[in-house]
């Protein structure tokens, strides 16, 4: 049996994790999650209660929006709330020269201009799963402008954002694939199983090193950068084992052995005694960083799910992030000892509690 501790929830299986996803922190988010401007809440204070920050972050909007079809799509709310979140965001946050500008103010005008790839691939996210969920065809319309954008910036592999930087990230093209191949599901138009093939080609070429390890940095070229100033995050390496085998489900192929080779990685270098995932490790495979970030637990339990591996101490220890009270909030991280590290509670992890959950619901009633 599991240890209990004191003051977390208790979610040891699919009906738990249900409970508190629909009963608990859905109700939350949609009582408390959505601004009188009809915008998506950045963070919560420990009181689950909104703090002001002075913005809204695209990605968190489109992020939400996610959260809340998926959770229609399981029957957990009703997907007009996913529907309007995602049509609201989408035309508060549109650059008159295509796709999504990174920052609203607290009204919804926009702040930051900048339009930055990752948010993108979250707004692509969000249109494939609120169209799925509310079958309302405007929603693909409103996401031709920031497809056309992203595809300007495709050349060998994408730019980060206009205004260009550096360095390039592996995590960019990670959530372009998740969005591509969510919209792939949702249109059966083969133009996005391209796109999503392109990435894998470079997730083969270019992000995963010799020794089956993938970097976060890159040069303007896709080199990986050396030093302290790259690393490894075993959540990447789960987020992709997933993935991959999304690809293989929706493409009808054969899982690439590189999901085996990124997950046996993460699992003998990435994981604590405990049986955690880290936060970063080096390229010769010692942690960096031991802190536990909720986000990498919850990839590494989709991953262990897609595999069919026995994903059940994951979720005790995913359980440790869970207050049970105020209950449906979450702790982003624990230190080292397992301690609840409370400076901030932003609501991006969501979209990965979300990802989660409902991965544990479907891989268990194909079970059942």
């Amino acid at each position: 049996g599991h240890r209990s501790h004191p003051g977390v929830m208790m979610i040891s299986n699919a009906a738990s994790a249900k409970e508190w996803l629909f009963g608990t922190a859905i109700p939350l988010w949609l009582d408390i999650g959505i601004t009188a401007d009809g915008l998506a809440v950045e963070e919560l204070d420990f009181q689950a209660r909104p703090r002001d920050v002075g913005y809204h972050r695209t990605m968190v909007q489109f992020r939400q929006a996610f959260c809340f079809a998926k959770a229609a799509l399981a029957g957990g709310c009703d997907a007009s709330v996913a529907r309007e979140l995602f049509l609201r965001a989408s035309a508060a946050a549109k650059h008159p020269d295509g796709g999504w500008s990174h920052k609203l103010n607290g009204d919804g005008t926009l702040q930051d201009t900048t339009r930055d790839v990752c948010d993108q691939a979250f707004g692509l996210l969000a249109a494939a799963w609120t169209y799925k969920a509310s079958g309302d065809a405007g929603i693909l319309a409103a996401h031709q402008h920031a497809l056309n954008f992203v595809d300007a910036q495709a050349g060998e592999g994408y730019a980060e954002a206009m205004p260009s930087r550096l360095p390039r990230r592996q995590n960019t093209h990670m959530h372009l694939l998740e969005s591509f191949l969510a919209l792939y599901e949702a249109t059966g138009d083969d133009g996005y199983r391209t796109r999503a093939e392109a990435i894998i080609t470079l997730l083969k070429t270019k992000f995963v090193n010799p020794d089956g390890f993938l970097f976060e940095y890159f040069d303007v070229r896709l080199s990986p950068l050396s030093g302290p100033d790259n690393w490894i995050e075993p959540g990447h390496h789960f987020e992709w084992v997933w993935l991959l085998q999304e690809y293989a489900r929706l493409s009808g192929s054969t899982i690439s052995p590189m999901a085996d080779r990124l997950f046996a990685m993460a699992v003998r270098h990435g994981l604590d005694a405990d049986g955690f995932a880290v936060a970063k490790i080096s390229p010769d495979g010692r942690i960096l960083d031991g802190r536990r970030m909720l986000w990498a637990q919850l990839e590494m339990l989709k991953a262990y799910l897609v595999r069919g591996e026995d994903a059940r101490p994951i979720l005790a220890n995913i359980a440790r992030f869970l207050p049970s009270s105020p209950a449906g909030i979450w702790y982003e991280k624990l230190d080292e000892n397992g301690n609840p590290v409370r400076n901030r509670m932003p609501a991006s992890t969501f979209y990965h509690v979300t990802g989660a959950f409902t991965e544990l619901l479907n891989s268990t009633k194909a079970t059942a």
